[in-house]
């Protein structure tokens, strides 16, 4: 097979992962698939920390035929617990020339169970390298249909920097440089690395919110070459990936609208809730020369139904929420206590129907279950004490995946393994109408949550346009 790989198609895993008698799992295999041939492939394996435990390369990779790689994992390095392979490779042999899209990562998650207590051999006979089952597999390829549902899911990258003294906003020291200099990938190339992996995608993007805080000192450290003249030249060419487009003539990259000052909006009164919104828009739409989006990432993601009117008025059409307040207007809503990290939700706000498909996450921080079959917006409404009624969209963003994306560390969150566990929720056919229905919101911040009642209209949400 000569033609070089452009995704990995599978990683197979030993059926029966098991610790021998030492604690450890004895050696053995697994293979990783291709649609094509991988000139520099590998295998990382990292356990339920994050920590890398084995990286496997070289010597330990063979291709036993076209597009089919076996990697052998020696003994003695893996005891009992659950491990995130991550299985890449890199499109060009010479590493010193490879870009970072030159670099495609498939995840799986992989447990090794423990030795049965009392066995003298726990091990099968076959070690590690007993059936073969196949525990990951990405999408077909564009145009195949192959009867698959869709899940629609989105990406959120969010920036911000506070001014560190807010009384005096020029101040600037050795500080600054340190926080900003080794920040600079993320503020000048990450957005345009991920937007252009998606460029074979023909709708796919992301949307991003950058605080006003954090743009005009980008933007001073650029003029002034602060921050070890990490920011020199015109830095905003760099967000060349919010010009870019997709097929639907939807951008690659969006900038959601934000409050500039990174404010907590429940706690704000209304007047300033529109500033925040218009200031932030304004700034975008003058340094960047293009539109910010009508899409609310509110700061922290603090939400009340009493901003709504605020947000219609400066032309939010949509709003981003935590999904838990969601969960929790539930009646049958499984509350996980103490762990949780909330107090148990007003009874009077639990007017939502039970839902029948919770589900605990595993392999990450989760401190409740979730239901993937209410992670779809909804129109929420606010009723004033005159009766005056406003509505908007409400767009729950799942609370424990993408705590993980964000803070699990490089390779923590295997997403193909996670997206797949909402499948269930994809089985349920889609109802054409929206009971009416309330759910509980909070508003957050570092040290108290407070429950207070949001309720939804019976209006079915436009589809969201593709691209």
């Amino acid at each position: 097979m000569d033609t070089v790989f452009t995704r990995i198609t599978a990683v197979r895993l030993p059926e029966n992962l098991q610790a021998g008698p030492d604690g450890f799992l004895p050696e053995g295999d697994l293979f990783i698939d291709a649609d094509g041939s991988i000139p520099f492939p590998q295998c990382i394996v990292r356990d339920n920390h994050g920590s890398e435990t084995l990286l496997l390369k070289n010597d330990a990779i063979r291709e036993d035929s076209p597009g089919v790689y076996r990697v052998h994992i020696p003994a003695n390095k893996l005891r009992a617990g659950t491990y995130h392979v991550q299985a890449e490779g890199c499109q060009t042999a010479n590493l010193a020339e490879a870009r970072p899209e030159n670099w495609i990562k498939f995840f799986v998650d992989m447990t090794v169970q423990p030795a049965p207590a009392g066995t003298a051999a726990a091990s099968s006979g076959q070690g590690a390298n007993g059936p073969v089952v196949e525990v990951g597999r990405s999408a077909p390829a564009a145009g195949d249909s192959s009867g698959m549902r869709k899940l629609y899911f989105g990406i959120h990258k969010h920036m911000h920097q506070p001014y560190y003294r807010a009384a005096d906003t020029s101040f600037w020291d050795g500080g600054n440089d340190e926080i900003f200099s080794t920040r600079a990938g993320a503020y000048r190339s990450f957005i345009n690395m991920a937007a252009q992996q998606y460029q074979a995608l023909p709708y796919a993007g992301l949307s991003m919110s950058w605080s006003g805080t954090l743009l005009e000192q980008l933007e001073r450290a650029s003029r002034e070459g602060l921050a070890h003249g990490a920011f020199g030249g015109d830095w905003k060419a760099d967000l060349a990936a919010a010009h870019l487009k997709t097929v639907g003539g939807h951008p690659r990259a969006a900038f959601s609208a934000f409050g500039f000052f990174h404010p907590l909006m429940p706690l704000i009164p209304a007047r300033n809730i529109k500033a925040q919104i218009l200031r932030h828009r304004d700034y975008v739409e003058r340094e960047f020369g293009i539109p910010a989006a009508r899409v609310l990432f509110p700061p922290e993601t603090a939400f009340h139904v009493r901003m709504i009117p605020a947000l219609v008025e400066a032309g939010i059409e949509a709003v981003i929420y935590d999904s838990i307040h969601r969960y929790r207007s539930c009646r049958d809503y499984p509350y996980a206590g103490r762990e949780e990290g909330m107090l148990p939700p007003n009874a009077a706000d639990q007017e939502n129907p039970a839902v029948t498909d919770w589900l605990q996450l595993n392999n990450v921080w989760a401190g409740s279950k979730i239901a993937p079959s209410l992670l779809r917006p909804e129109y929420i409404k606010y009723t004033d004490v005159d009766g005056t009624v406003t509505t908007i969209l409400g767009v729950p963003a799942e609370r424990y995946v993408g705590n993980e994306d964000a803070r699990g560390g490089f390779g923590a969150l295997s997403t193909l393994t996670f997206l797949a566990r909402f499948s269930p929720a994809l089985n349920r056919p889609a109802s054409t109408t929206r009971p009416t229905r309330r759910f509980s919101s909070s508003i957050r911040t570092a040290t108290t949550t407070a429950a207070a009642p949001i309720r939804t209209t019976d209006r079915t949400p436009a589809p969201w346009s593709n691209g």
